[in-house]
């Protein structure tokens, strides 16, 4: 660095650095500029330091710090805000059926994380290994009146019909993208049910039924707008094997998925003990 020793103010001035306005330093901001009047990226007061922009050649790590600077683009002005020494980061699992991650930072700050399976996929943890696997789905035999729950999606339930009185299967409330698959193991001519929970849900979609003529077949084709306003009429699925509108023979598959959390397509083919089939009316008010 150069000194100004020796040498003439004519000759040096241009390098001196001073106020633009060549007055003394203010409670308000003003530019400095060198000898010669030219602006620099710095403003002084008798408070406030302001640079246009700044650049840090070299930083000093501190891994035990717990302020860190922010910069407001609105006031412009820099402040800190205090953070966590983080330091490593380490990882943990734990649970069995419900396991969970944990994040901690080097001095114990995080958060966990908990895994939930359902709708066909199970979880498994083991030290720090957690597997996800999707199973071969969950099989259920159903002889009674039954209510299900949102644990039961995924699942194939065999509806074992009662010879004499029929009953009801209530769904659980619909959750958007889960299902459930209905399989008859025993028919029935009593009247047997699959109903929905939730207020306001309705079945959709398509309902085949084929009679024991070659003719004997017919479909009903209910639209979801439809079914959406006027839910009342379109909350119960129905089956009873002798029935030439409904019908519901052994090996019939009925499967029912949520579109969103009131409505459930479905889509099934049934067979019926009755000859030809002139309408169909499985999709019905409960």
């Amino acid at each position: 660095m150069a000194s100004l020793t020796g040498s003439a103010i004519k000759d040096t001035y241009a390098g001196l650095l001073k106020f633009t306005d060549n007055s003394g330093v203010t409670a308000s901001l003003k530019t400095i500029s060198d000898g010669e009047g030219t602006a620099v990226a710095l403003s002084l007061s008798t408070s406030t330091a302001k640079a246009a922009a700044l650049e840090i050649e070299n930083v000093a790590e501190d891994s035990t710090g717990t302020k860190s600077l922010v910069w407001d683009d609105t006031t412009k002005q820099v402040s800190y805000r205090t953070t966590s020494a983080f330091g490593g980061i380490t990882f943990g699992a734990a649970g069995t059926s419900t396991p969970t991650i944990t994040a901690l930072d080097s001095v114990g700050g995080g958060g966990t994380i908990t895994l939930q399976g359902g709708g066909g996929i199970t979880l498994a943890q083991e030290n720090d290994t957690i597997t996800i696997s999707a199973g071969a789905g969950d099989v259920q035999l159903i002889t009674a009146a039954t209510a299900l729950t949102t644990a039961d999606f995924g699942k194939t339930f065999f509806i074992d019909a009662d010879a004499s009185t029929g009953f009801d299967i209530s769904l659980p409330e619909a959750v958007a993208g889960n299902e459930i698959t209905f399989v008859i193991y025993n028919q029935s001519n009593a009247t047997h049910r699959i109903i929905t929970t939730g207020s306001a849900e309705y079945f959709f979609g398509a309902v085949t039924v084929i009679g024991d003529t070659i003719s004997g077949t017919s479909t009903q084709r209910v639209a979801r707008n439809t079914a959406r306003v006027d839910s009342a009429n379109h909350n119960a699925y129905e089956l009873a094997a002798s029935a030439a509108a409904v019908g519901g023979l052994v090996g019939d598959v009925i499967s029912m998925k949520c579109y969103d959390g009131s409505g459930w397509s479905v889509r099934s083919t049934h067979g019926t003990l009755a000859g030809v089939v002139a309408s169909v009316d499985v999709i019905t008010g409960q």
